[in-house]
């Protein structure tokens, strides 16, 4: 079972209602993205406020939060509301549709998601946890059609995908005109297969960098210098 909350360096995650855990995936993506520059971001699926939490962090970014789940938006809020930052954030419970519909506002410089994933699996019969894990309420041509029109022309897109359905997200978004650019291949351990592809795309095409990151070390069971390195900022053990 989880922990009911998770305490980090600078803030506090209570997740014991919403069915979207802090996991490593979404660690990974907060302290991996390049955020230099960035002053506006929209964060679709926000869940815990996990990333938008940690981006603040890092650089001071103004957050829009878009969560449909509304434990889970009621838990980001309660999260947000107790953190250093609180004026930082505005939240939103609503679908990432429904708000890309409506938005008239400032053009974003990056767009941020830990998206669902598990489109043709079985459904979890729990219906906030298959949310949480399937797409049909948030797929590809959802974040793409987000990213076109909310994007400023430099903006940058990010998100983590299992790598089975990464390359499909990849050539969907070269489709819609955004290009993947940096890219960190996610190996669990040290002699396991890579499984999460965690992504950086824009409308500008560059030459693709390319990095691997493993998690934990097959000789110690310990996480991996390259791991804390990476989230050495956050985790109070690092």
């Amino acid at each position: 079972m989880p922990n009911n909350y998770f305490r980090f360096k600078e803030f506090t995650i209570q997740q014991n209602r919403s069915p979207f855990k802090v996991g490593t995936d979404g660690v990974i993506l907060g302290a991996w993205v390049d955020c230099n520059g960035v002053n506006r971001t929209l964060d679709i699926g926000t869940g815990t406020g996990l990333l938008s939490l940690m981006l603040v962090q890092r650089c001071g970014t103004f957050i829009d939060a878009v969560e449909i789940n509304q434990p889970a938006f009621e838990q980001a809020v309660e999260n947000i509301k107790n953190c250093p930052w609180p004026d930082r954030f505005k939240m939103h419970l609503c679908s990432i549709q429904a708000y890309c519909n409506s938005y008239t506002g400032q053009l974003y410089d990056l767009i941020i998601s830990n998206p669902p994933f598990f489109s043709k699996s079985l459904k979890n019969p729990h219906t906030d946890q298959s949310i949480a894990r399937h797409d049909e309420h948030l797929n590809y041509t959802d974040i793409l059609i987000t990213a076109r029109k909310l994007l400023n022309e430099q903006g940058k897109l990010a998100l983590i995908y299992p790598v089975q359905v990464a390359q499909q997200f990849i050539e969907t978004a070269n489709r819609n005109g955004f290009y993947l650019n940096r890219e960190l291949h996610v190996k669990p351990g040290t002699y396991k297969n890579v499984n999460r592809l965690v992504m950086e795309f824009s409308r500008n095409q560059e030459k693709r960098h390319s990095d691997t990151l493993t998690i934990t070390s097959a000789r110690t069971g310990d996480f991996t210098s390259d791991y804390k390195e990476l989230t050495r900022q956050f985790y109070l053990y690092f």
